[in-house]
Formats: C-alpha cells, structure tokens, sequence
C-alpha cells in the first residue's frame, strides 16, 4: 500500500510532465516515476514497486532483449495510439504480444530500465534535473537491454 501511496503522489506532482505524443514517451514518463519510487523505497524488492510476483518480474528479467526487438521490430515505440499506449501500461492478466506468462504493464518496466540505464550512464544528473528532461529520445540513446 505504501509503494502505491508513492506512486500515486509522484504521478500527481509530476502529471503536467506526461506526454501522450509516444509509447516512448509514456514509458519514460512511467519509468522516472519508477526511479522516484525505488529512490525513497529502495527497502523494498523491485517485484513490490511493480506490484508483480517474483514469477512476473523473472518474466520480465528473462525477455527483456525479447521486448525491446518486439517493440523496436514492429515500430511501436513512437506510436501514438491510445490503444498501443494503453495496451503497455495498464494492468491486464498480461501484455498483448506476449505469452499469458506475460505480467501487464511491461511497458512501464521498460521504461524504468531506461531510466536506471540512463542514470547510470549520467551520474551526475540529479533527480530534479531528471524529472525536467522533455526529450523521450534522450533515453533511447543508452539502453541496452541485458
């Protein structure tokens, strides 16, 4: 409950910084707000932030090469469709395009993961300046997945 009090409250003070334009852009949106999390509970398990079971975050471990050619191959990351966006987000018994193995919202891991890469690649970057980066594309740039 803790983890989606947090969630909630950064997704609320950093709404006017959410662009629809992409899935691209959702996702880093979403994932920055996963980097927020795990910054003030980096106590708790990665599973737990996602609201996932260990089961789902393996899932997501083991075939994150697998996602980012799924999306890159079918040219999703700059879609900006409703339906794709949502598809990637929102909770579900999993993500379309995936086996039912699949946990939902594997488009907001993702974006985490760009995010840490990001910031790891960036040290010096502090959150807030974090936060203040419009460009979605800045994040393409470093990740590479595992």
């Amino acid at each position: 409950m803790v983890v989606d009090g947090v969630k909630g409250f950064l997704k609320v003070k950093y709404q006017e910084k959410m662009s629809m334009e992409s899935l691209l852009n959702v996702m880093v949106f979403y994932g920055k707000i996963m980097y927020l999390t795990d910054a003030l509970l980096h106590e708790k398990s990665d599973a737990i932030k996602m609201n996932y079971t260990a089961e789902e975050l393996k899932w997501c471990i083991d075939n994150e090469t697998a996602i980012w050619i799924f999306l890159a191959e079918n040219n999703m990351l700059f879609d900006p469709s409703m339906r794709e966006i949502t598809k990637w987000v929102n909770d579900g018994p999993f993500t379309g395009g995936f086996t039912q193995e699949s946990p939902s919202r594997i488009g907001i891991w993702v974006g985490w993961q760009m995010v840490k890469q990001y910031m790891s690649n960036n040290p010096q970057t502090r959150i807030q300046e974090l936060m203040e980066i419009e460009d979605a594309g800045v994040f393409l740039n470093g990740y590479k997945p595992e």
